[in-house]
């Protein structure tokens, strides 16, 4: 979920709670809840994702490293 759906999410929520008898203290408090807890949920997968693409761009290195040094190798074979 995006921040801007989110955001509708918690308005259409807020809507939802205006027609119970919850107090607007308790209504605002529910909905800065599931704000953070939705915020805190993209934040946690987007780290993630960084984390997988920055352990795939290592990987890569290391393997193109272990690539040109196998060739280094071999010409040195070869001499």
């Amino acid at each position: 979920m995006t921040a801007l759906q989110t955001v509708k999410k918690s308005l259409e929520l807020l809507e939802k709670l205006r027609k119970t008898t919850l107090t607007e203290h308790e209504q605002n408090k529910f909905i800065v809840e599931h704000i953070y807890r939705s915020l805190k949920a993209q934040n946690t997968a987007v780290y993630n994702l960084a984390m997988l693409n920055a352990k795939n761009e290592i990987q890569s290195k290391i393997i193109n490293r272990s690539i040109f040094l196998d060739e280094c190798i071999t010409e040195l074979e070869n001499l």
